[in-house]
């Protein structure tokens, strides 16, 4: 799986295209406004289904399900070819419980993908097929609840995802969305999950975590001192009263290096040190 910088930067960049904006604000079922100045009607029917979904308005789905199911599609027609539209019909067809031939009709004139056979697997609640994108899959049950999001339906789409290091190079923004929507599922579903060893992902993650972390704390630690030490020897170099105050401390100051050393003084504060560091991250727990 890519890193979560990588897709933060996808997304900040994604939503500033308003269609992919749209698709990932019914994703998140959160608000979304767009411009109805200069749209093309296929554009407008799109936003406005969208937004039928976030509001869980039956009648706007249906007033533009009407207007464009009156379309006879071909397989040269631009809009059955959108990922983005089909999979927005799709799922409110389902969460409205509309009739769903006409889009069946569109999916059968479709390109023959992977995407599209998911597509038409959903459609005949054909969820368990081995020809399925999970990823797909897994977000359209989590959104319409049509059948419980189980441990092994997770457990194969976090696989695909973990498996999937192109995801970013295809350049397919309805992939690469829904496939980050599906993780985050997965994230939010993890208490539910029976068996706590195939999730074991997650353990991994927070070991390599901490590990980073104590290497990143460390050098920051030894920084630090080094530091410090450069800035007393310049304040003893420039000041003689100094100089011979710890001169007269010699004694005590190397007793006292032999205990903090020994008594494991400096790797005590070094711990707290990374602890410090953890909790600057969000990492609350104990560290071990």
């Amino acid at each position: 799986m890519v890193s979560l910088e990588e897709q933060n930067n996808y997304l900040t960049k994604a939503i500033k295209n308003e269609k992919l904006l749209a698709f990932y604000s019914l994703l998140q079922l959160s608000k979304f406004k767009y411009s109805s100045i200069d749209l093309s009607e296929i554009d407008e029917i799109y936003y406005r289904i969208i937004n039928s979904v976030i509001k869980n308005s039956r009648k706007d789905f249906k007033d533009c399900y009407k207007v464009i199911s009156k379309r006879i599609p071909t397989e040269n027609s631009p809009f059955i070819h959108n990922d983005l539209l089909i999979f927005s019909i799709i799922l409110a067809v389902f969460i409205f419980k509309v009739d769903r031939n006409w889009i069946k009709m569109v999916i059968g004139k479709r390109t023959k993908s992977s995407i599209s056979t998911t597509f038409e697997n959903i459609l005949n609640e054909n969820y368990q097929s081995n020809s399925n994108v999970q990823e797909i899959v897994t977000v359209f049950l989590y959104l319409t609840k049509e059948r419980k999001l189980t441990s092994d339906i997770l457990e194969f789409t976090y696989k695909s995802i973990l498996n999937n290091s192109n995801l970013f190079e295809n350049k397919n923004d309805f992939h690469i969305i829904i496939s980050l929507k599906a993780f985050e599922s997965i994230l939010s579903l993890i208490k539910e999950f029976p068996n706590r060893e195939e999730h074991n992902f997650l353990k991994s993650f927070e070991i390599r975590f901490k590990k980073r972390i104590k290497i990143f704390s460390s050098f920051i630690y030894s920084l630090f001192l080094l530091l410090a030490v450069y800035y007393l020897y310049v304040l003893v170099s420039l000041n003689k009263d100094v100089k011979a105050f710890l001169d007269n401390l010699n004694a005590v100051l190397g007793l006292f290096g032999y205990l903090a050393i020994s008594g494991g003084l400096f790797a005590a504060f070094r711990k707290k040190f990374e602890l410090s560091i953890l909790k600057l991250f969000g990492y609350n727990k104990n560290v071990e």
